[in-house]
Parts: C-alpha cells; sequence; structure tokens
C-alpha cells in the first residue's frame, strides 16, 4: 500500500511506496508534522503519528526558545531590532574654548602675528584647567581631545608669535644700528 504526503509547499501531494516513505524520513524530507494518508485512514494525521517506528530513532525536535526576560524588549517576528541610543557625557565648555581659542591664535599669525601671543594663553590657560577637570570627573565628562588641540595650536601660536616679535625687533634693531646718522650743524 502506498502513502500519500503533503510537500512543504502545502499544496502538492506526493505518492510513495513503503521503502521510500521510510528513506525520505531518513533523509528529512517526511518530517514528524508532515500530514501523511493512506488507504484504511479516516483522516491525514501527522508522520510521526501514522509510523512513530520510524521516529522513535531520530533527535526529535529542538526544545521551544526561551520567553524573553521581564525587562529586555524583544522585537515581533519579522521587525527590525530596536534602535540602540547611545548617550555620551557632555563636553566640557572650557576645553572647547581652549580649542577654539588655540586654532586662532595661529590663524591671526597671518593678519598680525603679535595677536597670537595674546590669543594663544588663553588656550593654554583653558586647555590646563579643562584637561584636570576632565580627568577628575571619572568619565561624566568629554572633551580631552579637544583640550589637547588647543593646548598644542595655543603654545605654537605663542611660540611662532615669540618667534616674529623677536625676528622683528632684531631686525628693527640692525636696521637702526646700521643707519647713518645725521649730524646737526654747529
Amino acid at each position: 500500500m502506498n502513502w500519500f504526503y503533503v510537500q512543504d509547499d502545502g499544496a502538492s501531494k506526493a505518492e510513495v511506496d513503503e521503502a521510500q516513505f521510510s528513506l525520505r524520513v531518513a533523509q528529512g524530507l517526511i518530517k514528524r508534522e508532515t500530514l501523511v494518508w493512506r488507504e484504511g485512514q479516516a483522516d491525514w494525521m501527522p508522520s510521526a503519528q501514522a509510523r512513530p517506528d520510524l521516529f522513535s530513532a531520530l533527535p526529535t525536535a529542538p526544545p521551544a526558545p526561551m520567553s524573553p526576560q521581564p525587562g529586555y524588549y524583544q522585537p515581533a517576528p519579522g521587525m527590525p531590532p530596536p534602535m540602540v541610543m547611545v548617550i555620551t557625557p557632555p563636553t566640557d565648555q572650557m576645553a572647547l574654548i581652549s580649542m577654539i581659542s588655540g586654532i586662532v591664535s595661529l590663524v591671526s599669525l597671518l593678519a598680525c602675528p603679535g595677536v597670537g601671543f595674546f590669543i594663544g594663553l588663553p588656550a593654554v590657560i583653558c586647555g590646563h584647567m579643562s584637561k584636570k577637570k576632565i580627568a577628575q570627573s571619572q568619565g561624566q565628562l568629554s572633551g580631552d581631545g579637544m583640550a589637547l588641540t588647543g593646548l598644542i595650536t595655543g603654545y605654537l601660536g605663542i611660540a611662532i608669535s615669540a618667534l616674529i616679535v623677536l625676528v622683528f625687533g632684531a631686525m628693527i634693531g640692525v636696521a637702526a644700528m646700521s643707519s647713518p646718522t645725521i649730524s646737526s650743524p654747529p
């Protein structure tokens, strides 16, 4: 007697003899829940119920997934996972002031070389204060990179500005010493 079973698509049925039925169970093509029928049966039934001897040696289905733990959000099947919001600590304002002052001190060297010295000083002071404050905050404040940028650019602005002032001062001194003196008539 032949067996009929519903294929995975749910719409088509296949007819196999007893040997093919056993082989398809072993291959996993006919599963425990696959509906089967043969002459003499009143209705379609799961294959594991119709032929329990073929399924007793096969491993059982994996355990059902655990229900989510209370307090943990699980998206509905087919839905994307929820967005994760990362909260970053606020930036220390002194670090921002240090960075901006340091950059302005370097840019000001193009317009007025001596001004870079006076703008670079607040950059260095604010940078050191900010780095100390950020280190003591234990992760509650961010902006360490900004403070470091302010320190570096501030020190560069001070050094280059001082160098330019010294060079111009030396040039003025040399020019004053080499200029001819005009003596007044007696």
